[in-house]
C-alpha cells in the first residue's frame, strides 16, 4: 500500500503542475490575446 500511495502522490502531483501550467497559459492567453483568432480558445 506505502508504494502505491508514493504513486498516488506523485501521479497527482505531476496532474496538478499540468493543470496548473495549462491553465495559467490559458487565462494568459485570454487576457492577453483578446480573441486573436477562432482557433485560439479551442482547447478549452
Amino acid at each position: 500500500m506505502n508504494v502505491f500511495s508514493q504513486f498516488a502522490a506523485g501521479y497527482f502531483a505531476d496532474v496538478a503542475a499540468a493543470v496548473t501550467v495549462a491553465a495559467a497559459a490559458w487565462i494568459a492567453r485570454r487576457r492577453g490575446g483578446g480573441g486573436g483568432g477562432p482557433g485560439q480558445d479551442a482547447s478549452l
